[in-house]
Parts: structure tokens; sequence; C-alpha cells
């Protein structure tokens, strides 16, 4: 069982759950059709969630209709005992050094398998007279099955580091380090070799690749972009001849020309976000001279702005993959966790350093740092005030364990 997309003619994407014999499988792709409303991307996740369900179905030969229209419904043993011990498994059978998923894989896998189960009770009891002898037993059966559900929820993991993000040294090193100015070192700012410098061609292609990092770098820091977002940034969208140079982040209908899978997407809300001239200068040099060298390297034309080595647009894996390299060519300097999302972490953690010391509420945080990550809601925000806590906590506790090593500076040891 897998998960297909197929592209529809006017552009947009949609997953398909199919079996082994490459058929739909109608319940849940009936289910999906009721979800339209939500990204491909989150689509095709729910789908995956199923998976777990339909194996577990088939290995203890349930026919899931069946057993809710009957009114038969399912046990706790049946759902506490197994099948919730089911989804704990991990599904990667190449994966030898993990048996189980990680709570939070599990949660979602729980959420979205009971929503599922919840639409396909629906379903039968709206078939169903209400004065059905079956009708209270379904129903009965589907408040039981949600609690149980409910109960076997996992907490969650102990976070291994208060912070996402990059403290303040590692991102002026990863600026440093990725910096076009500096002259003999490539994309991932290692040293080129002595063949790639002699190599008009390849040194050419090199500086491109090495300007296009550093611009993506630059936009995810300094204004917060998601993958998606700096995907979907087509060259019309970056504004740098102005006199306050922007960004311009829009929703805009499926384009039915992007062959990338996943299709990059923007799924929060459309906004301007502006940029110090500072900063403006190397994307509007990326624009005008580096773009180019990669763009003719593709038989195609095509106006988003970050191309990879090919010229095609540059795909969301790619992007993953440039900064697992850049981390491992610098392990001694970057974190192990430098990835896109940590450096739109830094920026979110750092907006909303800035305007706190800066005198505003609370709320009007919350409220500002919402409307530049173009979040529709303010709750998201609370993820950045629990660190900002979490970091005023340790300050205040290194603070109190040196007072108390001024009383010991003096006694022998």
């Amino acid at each position: 069982m897998r998960v297909e997309i197929i592209t529809l003619e006017n552009g947009e994407q949609l997953p398909l759950l199919v079996d082994a014999d490459g058929l739909p499988v109608p319940s849940a792709n009936e289910w999906l059709l009721t979800r339209r409303d939500r990204a491909a991307n989150t689509l095709t996740r729910n789908l995956s969630e199923l998976i777990p369900l339909f194996g577990w179905l088939e290995r203890q030969q349930f026919d899931l209709w069946e057993r809710i229209s009957s009114g038969k419904g399912f046990t706790e043993a049946e759902i506490r005992g197994s099948l919730l011990e089911y989804l704990r498994r991990a599904r990667n059978r190449r994966s030898v050094h993990r048996l189980s998923v990680a709570p939070d894989t599990y949660n979602k896998r729980l959420d979205t398998i009971a929503d599922f189960l919840k639409s396909m009770f629906y379903t039968c009891l709206s078939h169903l007279p209400t004065d059905d002898n079956k009708y209270d037993r379904i129903q009965a059966n589907l408040d039981m099955m949600l609690s149980w559900f409910s109960s076997g929820r996992m907490s969650p993991e102990p976070a291994k580091r208060t912070a996402k993000g990059l403290e303040t040294d590692e991102r002026d090193y990863l600026l440093r380090c990725l910096d076009p100015s500096k002259k003999g070192y490539d994309s991932y700012g290692k040293r080129m070799s002595r063949k790639t410098e002699a190599s008009s061609e390849s040194y050419e292609v090199s500086q491109a690749l090495r300007h296009r990092n550093y611009v993506m770098t630059v936009l995810m820091l300094f204004c917060g972009l998601r993958r998606g977002e700096l995907l979907s940034l087509r060259v019309d969208d970056v504004v740098t001849g102005s006199a306050i140079p922007q960004v311009n982040v829009i929703r805009r209908p499926p384009d039915p020309h992007d062959a990338r899978q996943p299709r990059p997407q923007v799924k929060r809300l459309s906004r301007v976000l502006p940029i110090a001239p500072y900063w403006a200068r190397p994307i509007d040099e990326y624009i005008t001279e580096w773009r180019d060298v990669l763009l003719a390297r593709s038989g195609n034309d095509t106006d988003y702005l970050m191309l990879a080595r090919s010229g095609r647009p540059i795909s969301l894996s790619q992007v993953d993959k440039i900064y697992r390299r850049i981390r491992d060519a610098h392990s001694d300097n970057l974190p192990s966790h430098l990835s896109p999302h940590a450096l739109r972490h830094t920026f979110s953690q750092n907006v909303f350093t800035d305007l706190k010391a800066a005198g505003l509420t609370e709320e009007q945080v919350r409220r500002q740092v919402a409307l530049l990550r173009g979040d529709a809601s303010e709750a998201s925000q609370d993820e950045y005030l629990r660190n900002e806590v979490a970091k005023q906590a340790s300050s205040q506790l290194l603070r109190y364990q040196n007072s108390l090593s001024e009383s010991f500076k003096d006694v022998p040891f």
C-alpha cells in the first residue's frame, strides 16, 4: 500500500491511497476528498498515517465497514491491546536500529486514524433511522473507541535542546563561511580544489551556487521564510531597486508546469517583508548576474528564483541536502540541527526577543511575530514565549549558582 500523487489539469496535486495491486482504496480516498481545503503535502501525510490502520485490518482479516455497520464494532482488547500497539511500530523495515516510531509520529497517526474512523461511523449512522436497534450500539462503540484513542496518546519526548535555532556565534559563522565575496571557496564554504579553480566553467557554476546558498540563508534567517515559501518565490517577488527593498510572499493557484514532487507551497498568509539594503545587495547580485549562469544549464525557462545546478527549480529535498552538506563541512563550528527550519526558528526567536526588549507587551509581540511569519493564529507563537522564559530561567540559575560560588572561593579542596 502506498500514496501516489496525481496532477490535475488545473495544476492541483491530489494524493491517492492505492493498494498492493495499484487500485485506489475507496474509503480512504473518499474521506480525503472531504479535506481538499488542506495542502497537498498535508493530505499526503494524512494518507501515509492511514497505511498502518489498513495494514492492521488486513493482518487481522477484519472488514472495516462490516464491523461498523453490523453494530459489532471493536472491543477494547482489539483497539488498545492490538491496534494501538501496531501503530507504534516503524514501517521502514530497512531500519533495524529503531523498531518504534517517535511519540509525536504515533500521536499524529492516532489523530488521523481517529478522524477517519469517526467519519466512517458517521457515514454509517447517517444511513440509519434513529429508531434502528443498531443505531445506539454503533454510537456507543464510537464513543468508547474515541476514548480509548484519547487515553492511548503518548507523552512527547523531552526536548534535547531548549532552542531549536542557532546561537549568535553559530549564525555569524554560517554567514561568514557562505559569504560569496570570499574567493576560492565552493558553495558549501569549503576550499575549492585546484582542478575546479582551473576550470572556468566549473568555477563559474560553483560561484553561482555559492551566491544562491547565501541568498537562501539570508532570506530564511532575516525574513523567516519557510522552505515552501522560499522555493515558491518568483524573480518578480523580490524588489531590490526601491527605496525599501522587499520580499513579497504570495499564495498563488497551483502551477501546472511545476514538476517538483512534493511541490513547494505557500501554506500560510501572504505578506510583504522589508529587507535591509545591506542584505538586499547580495540578493540583487544573484538575480542580475549569477542566476542566469544556472538557468543557462537548463533547456527550459522558468521565473522561479531559486535554481538547482541543473538550472531547474530547486526541490525541497535538495534544500535539505544542501544544509546537511554545509553542516557536515563545518561540523566543528555549526550545530548538528542546522536546517532550513533552524534558520526560520532563529529568525522567529530573535525577532521575539528584540520586540520584548523594545518594551512591547506580550500580546503585542505575539501579534507582530504572527504577522511577520504569516500565521493566522497567535497561538503558534507560544513556542517562542516558552523558549524566552527558558532562557531567562537558565540565566537566573547561573546567577544564583555564581552568587553561591563567591562564598567558596577561599575554601581549599
